[in-house]
Formats: C-alpha cells, structure tokens, sequence
C-alpha cells in the first residue's frame, strides 16, 4: 500500500472518531420512566456496576432542577420540567451520561457537536437576556436552542 492511501484511510477514521457517536452495545432491556421510582433502591446498584438504560417515550415528562453557583449570585430551585420530543435513550454509567434516538448509537451529553450530528441538528444557541414589566417584575431568561 502507497504512504498516500495509508494517510488518506488514516485521516478517514481520524474524522469519524472526531465525532463522538458511538455504538454501545448494552445487552439490557431499557427500563421506563414509570418504573424508576417501583425500582430505584435496583437501579441505583446498577448504575454503580454495568450501568443504566432508560427509554424515555415522547410526552415524557421529569422535573428539571438548575443549579448555578456564581461568585455573586446562586440560582435557586424552581418547578421546571423537561418534555421530550421523540423517545429517547439515555445511557447512565460510571463513564457519564449518553443520549441516543434508537437506543444504539449513542454520544455523550457533554458532546454538542456529537449529539448535533446524532440528532441531525444544526447550530445551537445559549442566550441571556433580561426582562421587566410591571405585572411580573424584572427577571432573568436564559435560553438553549439546539435544532
């Protein structure tokens, strides 16, 4: 084989691996939302050894918490929830947290450019702003779009 082809297969899969998307093969059956609770004291030991598989369908909903520790300010608790859109695979383990829309393929949460190929979306956004009006008073809106 020519250096040249050598190189041109080795940047090939240099790229692909860039991406983040991985195939993990679980061999679990995923649990549901429903069952979390019925089962937690179950799957908390399984987190801690091969790992948790939760199949949330579309119309799911969890409460979100969000935490901020800020050298002049700290976000307290409110009543967020998060509702998923499609069915969604998340994948728990001592590595960290994946997401996945077919239970297969699979790329970290931490990982926005992997979890935009994965989804087929396009750029994302974080944004900041701040509102006041006399009804509701001033306030703070952030924002995360990734579509």
């Amino acid at each position: 084989m020519n250096p040249a082809t050598l190189l041109t297969i080795l940047c090939c899969a240099a790229s692909l691996g860039c991406s983040g998307i991985r195939t993990i093969d679980t061999k679990m059956e995923p649990v549901l939302i429903t069952d979390l609770d019925e089962m937690a004291e179950e799957y908390v030991k399984k987190l801690n050894s091969e790992g948790l598989l939760v199949k949330f369908d579309k119309g799911d909903v969890i409460p979100v918490e969000v935490l901020a520790e800020l050298p002049f300010a700290n976000v307290e608790s409110g009543q967020n929830q998060l509702v998923f859109s499609q069915t969604t695979y998340v994948y728990l383990c001592k590595d960290g947290a994946y997401v996945s829309p077919d239970g297969i393929h699979f790329a970290a949460v931490y990982d926005g450019k992997a979890v935009r190929k994965l989804y087929g979306a396009g750029q994302g956004s974080f944004s900041i702003g701040f509102s006041m009006n006399k009804e509701d008073g001033a306030k703070l809106i952030t924002g995360v779009s990734l579509k």
